[in-house]
């Protein structure tokens, strides 16, 4: 029973860890990571990073100035930021359900092994 119990609390654990990996903030997601290379053309109109290396009216006049195939390449690569980010997440929510599954199905069963211990002592 102590094997089993000790088997579950480490299960426990070891999704619970997965679950706090999903729930994490991606750098690229807040938009705080360049990942070491800025892209040609790249203004910084999109990154926070970028965006506070400048004070407000610069800031502003990167925006004013930009010419509108820039701002689309800016926009191109924040959105492919955020799809990269998606599947990160994608991928650790799986794990979390997998683990929520699996939890869910030892619960099931200590909860039975335990009922069947109450009602009929000398089977277990």
């Amino acid at each position: 029973m102590r094997t089993c119990i000790a088997s579950y609390l480490g299960i426990s654990l070891y999704f619970l860890m997965h679950a706090v990996n999903a729930l994490k903030p991606r750098s690229r997601q807040m938009g705080l990571a360049n990942e070491g290379n800025v892209p040609a053309g790249a203004l910084g109109l999109r990154l926070v990073d970028d965006i506070l290396k400048h004070p407000i009216d610069g800031y502003y006049d990167v925006w004013r100035t930009a010419l509108s195939g820039a701002v689309n390449r800016e926009m191109a690569l924040q959105v492919h930021l955020l799809a990269r980010t998606t599947a990160e997440k994608y991928a650790a929510l799986r794990k979390v359900y997998s683990g929520v599954m699996i939890l869910l199905g030892l619960t099931a069963a200590f909860l039975a092994i335990l009922a069947l211990h109450i009602l009929v002592p000398s089977l277990v």
